[in-house]
């Protein structure tokens, strides 16, 4: 039998372990400079210059609602390309996981602070945490770009 391990990036934001699937993850950057666009919506933390191209940096804190927090030396962009390029900033990058699918459960059993809206999944007890809420990025882009035209 053929093993269907996926791989996923893991990271900290607001004290909670996320985790994205490595296949639209482009690279993972130092938080860029960044900058902010008048009357954007307040997830949108600006725009910065990725090697000459237009990258639109998203706070991850702002869109759970987590407290603020000043960019230290472990915060990180995780540039996503999901028909265009995206950043998300993360707290700090965890590691690479593979997980088996069987190892990935629904959201609808998880009491959490965090919009479960947001979420494709949960993966328990691997990577040395008890739980990863795994981001569905497919409705995240669509709630932040429906923000952003809106």
């Amino acid at each position: 039998m053929v093993s269907e391990t996926r791989q996923f990036v893991t990271f900290i934001t607001g004290g909670e372990v996320f985790a994205v699937d490595m296949a639209p993850v482009q690279e993972i950057i130092r938080l860029p400079e960044v900058v902010r666009v008048p009357l954007a919506p307040a997830t949108l933390d600006g725009l910065a210059n990725l090697r000459g191209k237009v990258l639109p940096i998203i706070s991850l804190r702002r869109m759970f609602g987590f407290p603020e927090q000043e960019p230290d030396d472990a915060t990180r962009a995780v540039v996503v390309d999901v028909g265009q390029p995206l950043g998300f900033v993360v707290d700090r990058v965890a590691s690479v996981v593979g997980v088996e699918p069987s190892q990935i459960e629904d959201v609808g059993a998880i009491r959490s602070t965090v919009d479960t809206d947001l979420l494709s999944g949960l993966i328990k007890g691997v990577g040395g945490h008890a739980m990863i809420m795994v981001l569905d990025f497919e409705k995240l882009i669509a709630r932040e770009f429906s923000q952003i035209a809106g």
